[in-house]
């Protein structure tokens, strides 16, 4: 192994990994596809979550907005389950698999820029790694758990958009 590109992978990182490694320049390969974190397709909502950098996630998806969008919204729907998983895990103090939720939820929030979850997610991995007591587990959990609720719940509203009431019918005029 000549180099290491830690995940979340940064575009930027992993081009200049492969462009002082690589036998002969590759103009296909070393010529970065823009990144557009100031793009207009992101509802101005979700820019306003607190704990998600949005930038962030629009580099690690070359700027394409509507990738982003629709992998928060898999985000959404395939980790809103994790919290529960990770506590039945260290109610049964099966530290591996808990440790193993803790890490795959760190990841695909750090991919995505969700900071408010990623971090506490972090926590709570190197604590089981490090088989650090109950207690302090059980603090990190629910630390993850408020987290998870809080961000996970500002994305969707964001994502959602305003709900419309539905109005009155309009009145059919006949003559």
């Amino acid at each position: 192994m000549n180099d290491h590109v830690a995940k979340p992978v940064n575009p930027d990182r992993l081009f200049a990994a492969l462009a002082q490694w690589l036998p002969a320049p590759r103009p296909a390969i070393l010529g970065k596809p823009p990144v557009v974190p100031g793009a207009e397709g992101v509802p101005p909502a979700l820019r306003e979550v607190p704990g998600l950098d949005v930038e962030a996630g629009l580099v690690a998806v070359l700027g394409r907005e509507s990738s982003y969008l629709r992998l928060l919204r898999r985000y959404l729907e395939h980790h809103a389950g994790d919290v529960t998983s990770l506590r039945v895990a260290l109610a049964e103090e099966n530290w591996p698999e808990a440790q193993q939720l803790a890490h795959s939820l760190k990841g695909v929030s750090a991919t995505l820029g969700v900071r408010g979850v990623q971090q506490p997610a972090a926590e709570l991995e190197l604590a089981l790694k490090e088989k650090r007591w109950a207690g302090d587990l059980q603090r990190l959990f629910a630390v993850v758990a408020a987290a998870w609720e809080r961000t996970a719940g500002a994305i969707a509203q964001a994502l959602d958009g305003p709900r419309q009431e539905a109005g009155p019918s309009p009145e059919i005029r006949t003559r």
